[in-house]
Parts: structure tokens; C-alpha cells; sequence
């Protein structure tokens, strides 16, 4: 899976209308200076695969009451698919909704551990929309200086694992 991300204003005004290969062609025009397999792997992508759509982003929902029907990932929380933290925290939820109905002892425990649960997964949730919001942001820059220096700063927190754990930890 791929896909192209860009502010509006930097595609053609008509693409909206455009579908499959038109699509495969309107990125493949942008690829000069990408690496050769990334290029074979966009230009070999079957064109009945290919599809525009605009990215959104949930808003942020206050606590429910709580029963025994709860929400996790894109159901409470979607997210711009911007680097995995749509899968990771649909991921975070469906484990922590694990732990806490592992942790149950009686029936009677269970709308008090789903409602535990819940703000913590309200809290991290929304946190990691925050981010992909963010991220998408820096992608999408007007700016080419500050697009390279937000892909600059990115890879140099890949690069240092103290950076990265001080940027992108919890």
C-alpha cells in the first residue's frame, strides 16, 4: 500500500475527477529523484486500485456513560493514516480493552473496568489524532524549506533513539 500526500493547492485544479491511472500518472510525474523501486512500485500498482480521497480527523467526544457496548480505534478516534498511529493506537486500544476484561474477578466489575478503560482510551486516542493531525500538517507544508525541515527533523529522531524516545514517548 502507498499513498500520495499533498496540500491541495500543489495538484492540478481538475483533480478531483481524476481516478486510477490518471492518478498512478499524476504521482508518477512527481517521483524524479525517488529511488527506482519505490518509482516501479507506484507505476506497477494496478490502476483499478488507485483512489483520491481527503484525509479527516475525528473531534474529540466526551465521556459516556458507560455500558457494556464500548468503542475503540477509527470507531471513537480515526485519524489521518500518517505514520501508523491510526493501527498502532486501534492496536493500544484492543489491548488495553484485553488487560481489563482479563483483570475482571465478577460481572459486577465489568462497567467499572470498561469505564476505565474508556478514559484512557479517550486520553491516548485523541492524543495520537493530535499527532497525525500535526504530522499531516508538516507533510503537507506550503513551504518547501519547511517541509525539508520537518522531513529533516523526523529522520534525525529515527537516526538518535534518545531523541526519538524524547519526542515520541508517552
Amino acid at each position: 500500500m502507498w499513498a500520495y500526500v499533498a496540500h491541495p493547492h500543489t495538484l492540478p485544479v481538475d483533480v478531483t475527477g481524476r481516478r486510477g491511472q490518471q492518478l498512478r500518472d499524476l504521482v508518477a510525474s512527481r517521483l524524479a529523484g525517488w529511488h527506482p523501486d519505490l518509482h516501479r512500485l507506484i507505476t506497477h500498482t494496478p490502476s483499478d486500485t488507485i483512489e483520491q480521497f481527503d484525509f479527516t480527523a475525528a473531534a474529540r467526544v466526551k465521556p459516556w456513560p458507560t455500558t457494556n457496548v464500548t468503542l475503540l480505534g477509527d470507531a471513537i478516534h480515526a485519524m489521518p493514516p500518517v505514520g501508523g498511529l491510526g493501527g498502532n493506537a486501534a492496536l493500544s486500544d484492543a489491548n488495553a480493552l484485553r488487560r481489563a476484561l482479563i483483570a475482571l474477578t465478577s460481572e459486577q466489575q465489568l462497567l467499572p473496568a470498561l469505564a476505565g478503560y474508556e478514559r484512557a482510551m479517550l486520553k491516548n486516542g485523541f492524543a495520537a489524532v493530535r499527532a497525525a493531525t500535526l504530522y499531516l500538517r508538516l507533510a503537507t507544508l506550503r513551504s518547501r524549506t519547511l517541509r525539508a525541515a520537518a522531513r529533516t527533523f523526523f529522520r534525525l529522531c529515527g537516526a538518535v533513539p534518545p531523541l526519538r524516545r524524547a519526542v515520541f514517548a508517552d
